[in-house]
């Protein structure tokens, strides 16, 4: 079995195997399958996340991260080539807890790997042990509720509107659980609730942009049929 060395090695690979064919995906039109993309992605993506990065928290230390990543793009590429594809990355991650069971971090992204690879129970499983090692972290409230929806046919649960809610208490301005909360309450009628999540997006987004209008159009709507 292929050994990565170190969790500090398995979390660049995974955030290479997650984030990368989401970057290709989009320009291509279509999910990237074979590892040959998988690389080219990962070309595209550490340097462009080391500029996102910067623009995003200005912060000296995380563009120094991601230089580190850089650095490491070789010995990622030929575990990557070894590796072959997501799921022997899986069972590196689940050999790594066997050895180190109280690591959160690990079974948040192992939460998340599988989640990718549509094996959703065993997502929700290992994010519940996340969750339970470290309790109220934004990341793995969000990556929970995430799998709970999926696992309702994308329609978020009571279960997984508590924990969105909870992400904002701790990080009031997380995007994705502002948005999955506003189309939520939004198809539930619930539209002076939903106006209240729309506006709060309005910061992130330019009016003159395209997300902007379409944020303002639906924010209006909303204050209509609210009425």
């Amino acid at each position: 079995m292929i050994f990565l060395g170190s969790i500090a090695g398995l979390c660049v690979l995974t955030l290479i195997v997650l984030i990368g064919p989401v970057f290709m995906g989009t320009i291509l039109r279509k999910k990237p399958q074979s590892s040959a993309l998988l690389l080219i992605s990962v070309v595209v993506l550490v340097p462009l996340l080391s500029v996102l990065l910067y623009a995003h928290w200005g912060s000296y230390r995380q563009v120094q991260q991601a230089k580190q990543v850089q650095t490491h793009l070789a010995e990622v590429k030929a575990s990557i080539n070894r590796s072959g594809s997501r799921q022997t990355l899986i069972s590196e991650f689940e050999q790594h807890l066997r050895e180190k069971p109280q690591d959160a971090k690990g079974w948040y992204l192992l939460g998340k790997l599988t989640l990718r690879d549509g094996r959703v129970q065993e997502a929700i499983k290992a994010l519940r042990q996340s969750n339970a090692l470290k309790p109220n972290d934004p990341e793995i409230l969000l990556a929970l509720a995430e799998a709970l929806m999926v696992a309702n046919n994308n329609v978020l649960t009571p279960e997984s509107q508590v924990l969105l809610e909870k992400v904002l208490e701790f990080s009031p301005n997380a995007i994705e659980a502002l948005n999955l909360l506003a189309i939520h309450v939004y198809n539930k009628r619930q539209y002076n609730q939903a106006v209240s999540y729309f506006e709060r997006l309005l910061p992130f987004y330019p009016p003159e942009s395209e997300e902007g209008q379409r944020l303002l159009k639906i924010i209006a709507r909303a204050q209509k049929l609210s009425h």
